[in-house]
């Protein structure tokens, strides 16, 4: 996959984390530590009627061991917003902050501005199953 695509969507410890804490969304990516990002191409057998080959929530999946389902991060975000009420929002100075579910800043080493991944990462950590 290109390099400029590849930076829209999460790196693999992300992807891998949203998938612990039950983002089950359809994502255009699919990442694995030993290969990286690739175009998600499953679409394609599950119309063509394979779908039980291609369970994401079965991890004993031979076919997608090791392989996450890949957001991009603008997917993420609305994913923590519309289904977990934490914001992970972009401040005036090109770094981003996290709002817990009771709308408070989060602070991690006394610091509220954070890049987009490490913010990201922070939100995904604050949900609760």
């Amino acid at each position: 996959m290109r390099q400029e695509l590849i930076n829209i969507f999460v790196p693999f410890d992300l992807a891998k984390l949203a998938y612990e804490k039950q983002f089950s969304e359809w994502c255009a990516c699919l990442v694995s530590k030993k290969t990286g990002h690739s175009p998600n191409f499953i679409e394609k057998f599950i119309r063509g009627g394979f779908e039980t080959l291609f369970d994401f929530k079965d991890k004993s999946n031979i076919y997608l061991n090791g392989f996450y389902s890949c957001p991009t991060h603008l997917q993420l975000i609305i994913w923590l917003k519309n289904n977990h009420k934490i914001d992970v929002t972009m401040g005036h100075n090109g770094l981003w902050s996290v709002l817990n579910q009771e709308g408070h800043l989060v602070y991690q080493n006394d610091e509220c501005f954070f890049e987009i991944n490490q913010a990201l990462e922070i939100g995904l950590k604050l949900v609760n199953l």
